[in-house]
């Protein structure tokens, strides 16, 4: 029997690939540089988290590739807390055009995150 495979585990082995092929993107080559270089930072007062580094390469990811058909995913709502002990609402209104996919992505302060994608 075929186990069926998670979403997240789909998008991770989705970016896995794309990082294999080191980011290639015909109409943004520079997303390349810009991912190899946070991976990597020059300076010693940038470092990002590999769970931080995860979620930025995802989101490009998501952002540049995921859209089969060219587009590019638009951002709608982003809710983020002022302060580090404040909390964000966790209730919001999406308005999206009947058959729209809507993908939402929370990601705690240690960077641990969950993908939740409806297909309308």
């Amino acid at each position: 029997m075929r186990a069926i495979m998670q979403l997240f585990e789909a998008l991770s082995r989705n970016v896995a690939a794309w990082r294999e092929e080191n980011y290639k993107h015909d109409e943004f080559p520079a997303i390349a540089e810009i991912l190899e270089w946070a991976r990597q930072p020059d300076v010693p007062t940038f470092r990002l988290r590999a769970p931080q580094f995860r979620a930025f390469e995802t989101y490009w990811y998501l952002r540049l590739r995921a859209a089969y058909d060219g587009k590019v995913i638009n951002i709608m709502l982003v809710d983020v807390p002022e302060k580090k002990n404040d909390l964000v609402e966790g209730k919001y209104i999406v308005e999206a055009k009947k058959g729209a996919t809507i993908a939402v992505r929370v990601t705690d302060m240690l960077g641990e995150e969950v993908l939740m994608v409806k297909d309308g």
